[in-house]
């Protein structure tokens, strides 16, 4: 039995707004039960940023066969793209940073198949009490084995640390349609 993972991995930052990190990852593993496979895993991300405009993509691509024991891999067998914009204000008053940005996200299957698709525009802002809230508008369609289902739901986080003694309160959630992914149908 073995898992052997290699690949290199750089972060390029050719200005002082701009990034690119990646990785990519070739695995071989054996084992008693499943046998022999190899395959590899790759990530890619470009990131600029300013003191008001943030923009982001990502791409990654686990093959049907790729392993890391040694890491968190929940998924394999997919490609993904991931794109963000965001605008940053910093108001005087109970508003202290204001950030709103659209996420944009597209998984499929190693066949091109959609797994899922989203689309979430998001506000969040730190406020008084070492404070911090989240709300975002989630537009996404998911699969659950062979069919598609739409999801609209409405998330929310709300973080303070009001005092010494109480170190944090949090408080998140989601509302909206969901899927049983366990059943296949709407939840």
């Amino acid at each position: 039995r073995h898992n052997r993972v290699a690949g290199p991995d750089f972060q390029w930052r050719y200005s002082t707004s701009q990034m690119v990190t990646g990785q990519w990852l070739f695995s071989d593993t054996r084992t008693p039960a499943e046998g022999s496979f190899a395959s590899h895993g790759a990530d890619l991300q470009w990131s600029h940023q300013t003191t008001h405009l943030e923009l982001a993509s990502r791409y990654k691509d686990a093959g049907d066969g790729f392993r890391a024991d040694t890491g968190f891999v929940p998924q394999v067998g997919f490609r993904e793209v991931f794109a963000r914009g965001g605008w940053t204000v910093r108001p005087d008053g109970s508003v202290r940073n204001l950030r709103m940005f659209v996420t944009v996200t597209r998984q499929t299957d190693r066949s091109g198949a959609l797994i899922t698709r989203a689309v979430t525009p998001t506000a969040q802002m730190n406020v008084p009490w070492s404070g911090y809230l989240q709300f975002r508008l989630i537009e996404d369609r998911v699969r659950s084995q062979s069919q598609m289902f739409d999801r609209r739901q409405f998330g929310f986080l709300a973080r303070f640390s009001p005092s010494p003694r109480v170190a944090e309160v949090q408080l998140d959630g989601t509302a909206g349609t969901n899927v049983d992914f366990t059943d296949s149908r709407p939840a």
